[in-house]
């Protein structure tokens, strides 16, 4: 029996499997796929209801501009949309206490720096640069993959190489200055 809830190296081919196949899946089908990357729903939906609304808000809106993108007649009008929601990064100003499910922890060989990743609804923030010795690495070194997660931090941006993938998949990175358990 693989265990799904916790990847490692002898069940990441059959995880990888999953991934290529959950496109001609049912919604069942798919529901379990997501739960087996990501985490139970219902875990990861009391770390939505503990939201700040900026942080809500936010969302909210990178999928209001997503759907507004796909909307537009031609490249000029979805430029403007792209350019519209990188402004909402400027106004989000650092992070306080927001909250999501931990993703993923891992370390280069030696541990000496962590990349971590934590779910915020449909949306993913990471930190590649979380170094041994820091109060962040220590929080994350006593938290489990799944566990909801209260973080701060600085230097939100997006670093999508396109245009389309900045608006409707936004891969948000961030400086974590402290991370807790929810």
């Amino acid at each position: 029996m693989i265990n799904l809830s916790k990847p490692n190296s002898r069940n990441a081919v059959p995880l990888l499997l999953l991934v290529v196949l959950s496109s001609a899946c049912t919604k069942n089908e798919s529901k379990f796929i997501d739960e087996a990357l990501n985490g139970p729903m219902e875990i990861r939906e009391l770390a939505a209801a503990a939201m700040p609304v900026i942080q809500s808000a936010l969302l909210r809106q990178f999928k209001e501009a997503c759907s507004s993108y796909w909307n537009q007649q031609n490249d000029i009008q979805k430029s403007q949309v792209f350019r519209d929601a990188m402004n909402l990064y400027a106004e989000v100003g650092p992070v306080k206490e927001w909250s999501g499910t931990l993703r993923s922890v891992t370390t280069d060989q030696g541990g000496s720096t962590a990349r971590l990743s934590i779910l915020m609804g449909d949306s993913t923030i990471s930190d590649a640069d979380v170094r041994f010795g820091s109060e962040v690495y220590k929080s994350a070194g006593n938290l489990e993959v799944g566990q909801n997660v209260i973080f701060s931090g600085q230097n939100l941006a997006d670093d999508n190489a396109t245009e389309m993938g900045k608006v409707c998949k936004p891969n948000f990175k961030i400086k974590l200055t402290t991370l807790r358990r929810l």
